[in-house]
């Protein structure tokens, strides 16, 4: 076979195209011919009383010829259509992409090739170019594909993940074959000689044969898979479908790729389990939840994902209780919404360093608002223009500032602080820093006298046609809630209110 561009890619192609076997052509020409071109033609020229089969070769001109007739080769009895010497065959044409196998000790080798047969001279001429080049061992697995770009100038590129090349060009449409003629003799005494590739051949398109082909090359217990009967798991993995982590594809024991028992391998097998389902069963068993893998698992997978990842935490079983109970509670909040939310909370809760050891914490009673809350505080700390309002706000309020005995009250003066205290209180508070910088509250800090620095009462207030109101004022430990405030606390905001925050300017008492 001739070529037409293969000069352009050869001097700067990658190292594994220089090691590629020596191709017989012959065989593949005569596969062609017979096999993959479907246009047959019988080339004849009366005046000279000859004749070409595109098929076989030449022949002797059958009798009755006429231009554009069906008719058959004398010679290999092909169906073919007579076209005249005469005439012109500019557009008698054809093109197909072929991935051919080759081996060189124990490595495989394969090339995606471009073949272009040309009928225009009466006889057929096939061109090949070479489009990907690919290697097959234990140790490693390469794929480089040409780019033909009008820019590119014959540039090849790495590929991430091995597969056919994509054509966007008028090649893309040109259907891929696979020559499989040669596949017993290519896969023996190398790496993956035990796979049973070439008899697995004919059940897969070429296309996706290339990547089974890597697949074994990359693990071995692919092959382990295949004699066992779960070629439906391989599938699955081929086609990439989801739930790829329930198998441990490194391991070369069954036991160990699977972690199945053998009832459950044996049930696996039948059914036909498929990666997806295999994970929803594992993980919903390894949760402790009432599942058979003869049954198809209804649990949804991110409520399963989420028992998984806080199982350390909270026992899944008593997790899943939760969720639901989520779900029954907010209108139109679904299982796996809530199996999310909770997700993200809790990681956001991690992220504010916030004590998971807490009951009312890990399971608040409204996670849609606990979840707000810890969504606005991560959002705080990483938004510097909301932390600058919140300083400029506390600027203007430090006049509020009291002190009276052995207590104190003073503003929140960042974001930070308020975070913190919510978190060393074990109270909502850091969920208002939205608020705050918005303008919508004010949160201030009651204190020891004694201690200035150790979080102790933590206050919110608003105005309200041009008056400053109380929202709540809550506590660590016992004080938690509201309308808990010790008495002497209970006298000192109310003092604070009255002499401070609502007093007429003249009458402001200021900080001691």
């Amino acid at each position: 076979m001739e070529t037409k561009h293969q000069e352009l890619f050869e001097s700067n192609a990658p190292k594994i195209y220089s090691e590629l076997p020596s191709l017989k052509t012959d065989p593949i020409i005569k596969w062609l011919l017979k096999n993959v071109f479907k246009e047959r033609y019988l080339f004849y020229d009366k005046p000279q009383k000859t004749a070409v089969c595109s098929c076989c070769g030449a022949v002797e001109m059958p009798e009755d010829v006429k231009h554009d007739r069906q008719g058959e080769c004398p010679k290999c009895h092909a169906k073919v259509t007579y076209r005249s010497a005469g005439i012109g065959r500019g557009k008698l044409t054809g093109r197909v992409r072929i991935l051919i196998f080759q081996k060189k000790g124990k490595t495989v080798y394969a090339t995606t090739n471009f073949v272009y047969a040309d009928y225009g001279e009466g006889k057929v001429r096939l061109f090949k170019d070479v489009d990907g080049v690919f290697k097959f061992n234990r140790k490693e697995q390469q794929g480089y594909q040409t780019s033909y770009g009008y820019f590119e100038g014959g540039r090849w590129i790495e590929q991430k993940n091995i597969r056919v090349p994509h054509r966007q060009s008028d090649w893309g449409n040109a259907p891929l074959y696979l020559y499989g003629a040669n596949l017993k003799q290519v896969f023996q005494g190398t790496d993956l000689r035990y796979c049973q590739l070439a008899e697995q051949a004919k059940e897969w398109y070429p296309k996706t044969f290339l990547k089974l082909v890597d697949l074994n090359a990359k693990y071995e217990s692919i092959e382990k898979l295949h004699k066992v009967g779960l070629d439906h798991l391989i599938e699955s993995k081929l086609v990439g479908e989801h739930g790829s982590a329930a198998v441990r594809w490194k391991k070369t024991n069954l036991s160990e790729i699977l972690q199945l028992t053998k009832p459950e391998l044996i049930k696996a097998r039948e059914m036909k389990i498929s990666l997806e389902g295999l994970e929803r069963y594992k993980i919903a068993r390894d949760c402790g939840l009432p599942v058979h893998i003869g049954n198809k698992c209804e649990y949804d997978m991110d409520v399963l994902k989420t028992l998984r990842s806080c199982q350390k935490l909270i026992e899944p079983r008593k997790l899943y209780r939760y969720i639901k109970k989520q779900e029954d509670t907010a209108a139109g909040y679904r299982l796996y919404t809530v199996a999310k939310d909770y997700n993200d909370y809790i990681k956001e809760c991690k992220e504010l360093e916030l004590d998971l050891s807490d009951k009312a914490i890990l399971l608040p009673k409204d996670l849609q608002a606990a979840h707000a809350r810890t969504s606005a505080q991560v959002k705080v700390k990483a938004d510097p223009e909301q932390q600058e309002q919140i300083k400029r706000k506390a600027k203007k309020l430090r006049y509020l500032g009291f002190q009276d005995g052995n207590l104190l009250i003073r503003i929140a003066e960042t974001a930070g602080e308020i975070i913190e205290e919510g978190k060393l209180i074990g109270h909502c508070v850091g969920g208002y820093v939205d608020g705050v910088a918005a303008g919508r509250t004010n949160i201030f800090f009651v204190r020891k006298s004694s201690e200035p620095e150790e979080p102790y009462f933590t206050l919110e207030m608003k105005k309200e046609k041009g008056e400053y109101r109380m929202v709540q004022c809550r506590g660590g430990g016992r004080n938690k809630g509201n309308g808990t405030m010790p008495e002497d606390v209970k006298a000192f905001i109310d003092k604070w209110m009255a002499e401070v925050v609502n007093a007429k300017p003249k009458k402001r008492k200021k900080v001691a």
